[in-house]
């Protein structure tokens, strides 16, 4: 027999999430606030969250194996959340295989509960899961696993899109899935709208020149934005660069190797 507990303040997946920032996403006047640092911001934030019992961070916990090795990790898990003040948690489902059909049409993903799905990769797609669109660009910088870098990140990238024109509150999440850094990750629909995909780009690009004035480097760039990623590292006349740029010269004289992958581009297509 196999046995599975899904525990956490909120069904966050594997990824921090901030019910807060959800939350604020209903109450325009409020948003503004996500891109302070001041004490009068802060407090604000502090009582909405208090009057509401809003936690600011959340996040899911799954574990799997026989019961008793189930319930030892829960109440480990549940030891380490209680030296942070404030914290609570929350024990949620418990299974035991086989289980039934309607604990399966129950469960929030039916890939927790060892049935392969697609339903993962739809999201940010055109899906029943979302608004029509043809695509997405992300934008994914790096940051240090802290606290301190997370809110830092939040505040300084909210900046950016509220200088766009765009919305704050729902943006700006940091991944947990790398074993010593975080991954922020902003998504941006790719319309049948012109002007509207060169906002996305104008956005874009001044998130990555922004990121690396905070020193933050891209996880993934998208092909349209390999250039503008690859010149962010730009330490020592961007030693970096010259340096693959020799190792592609040497490695692919003729230059028909993916030119322009990770902005190393072959000899006779570099500009300047």
């Amino acid at each position: 027999m196999s046995y599975l507990m899904n525990t956490g303040l909120q069904n966050a997946g594997t990824n921090l999430q901030s019910p807060l920032r959800f939350a604020l996403a209903q109450n325009a006047e409020l948003r503004g606030l996500l891109t302070r640092d001041d004490a009068e911001a802060v407090a604000q934030l502090n009582a909405y969250a208090a009057e509401r019992h809003i936690p600011f961070w959340s996040n899911t916990f799954k574990f799997y194996g026989p019961e008793e090795v189930v319930r030892a990790q829960w109440a480990y898990t549940k030891k380490r959340l209680a030296s942070i003040e404030g914290a609570e948690s929350q024990e949620g489902a418990f299974y035991r295989f086989p289980i039934s059909d309607a604990e399966k049409a129950a469960a929030r993903d039916e890939q927790d509960l060892g049935y392969p799905a697609l339903a993962t990769f739809s999201i940010g797609a055109r899906s029943p899961f979302g608004p029509p669109t043809w695509g997405h660009i992300s934008f994914s910088p790096v940051i240090p696993m802290t606290g301190e870098a997370i809110i830092e990140s939040q505040r300084v990238l909210s900046r950016v899109l509220q200088d766009f024109g765009r919305d704050v509150a729902v943006n700006v999440f940091p991944q947990s899935y790398h074993p010593r850094t975080l991954v922020i990750l902003l998504m941006f629909s790719v319309l049948h709208d012109v002007e509207a995909n060169r906002d996305v780009r104008r956005v874009m690009r001044r998130l990555i020149e922004v990121g690396a004035e905070h020193g933050w480097g891209e996880y993934r760039a998208h092909a349209a934005f390999m250039d503008d990623c690859a010149a962010a590292y730009s330490f020592n006349d961007h030693a970096l660069r010259r340096l693959q740029e020799t190792l592609k010269d040497a490695i692919d004289p003729n230059g028909v190797l993916s030119a322009g992958r990770y902005g190393i581009w072959p000899k006779h297509l570099r500009s300047g």
